[in-house]
């Protein structure tokens, strides 16, 4: 077993950066508006076109129709909140 390294904590501060960058603009709604309603589902709303925008990013670079896998990320993530919803979210 290796010893931990500075590199490691700059990786995982990196990490705790890019996860914090990237809920940033789902948790802005909420924060903005004092209806939690209204704001949960601008935030979700905002979190799928992201989700798109992922999609249609990556397979732009991988060589995939892009408008296919963004629709099918976008599809995927708003699965997940109509589950979330479902289970009270």
């Amino acid at each position: 077993m290796q010893a931990t390294t500075a590199r490691d904590f700059v990786a995982a501060l990196l990490i705790v950066i890019l996860v914090s960058v990237t809920a940033l603009p789902g948790v802005l709604a909420l924060l903005l508006l004092d209806d939690g309603y209204t704001a949960l589902r601008i935030a979700n709303v905002v979190q799928i076109c992201l989700f798109f925008l992922v999609g249609y990013g990556s397979a732009h670079h991988s060589g995939a129709n892009p408008w296919r896998a963004g629709v099918t990320v976008a599809l995927l993530g708003a699965g997940l909140v109509l589950v979330s919803v479902a289970l009270g979210g």
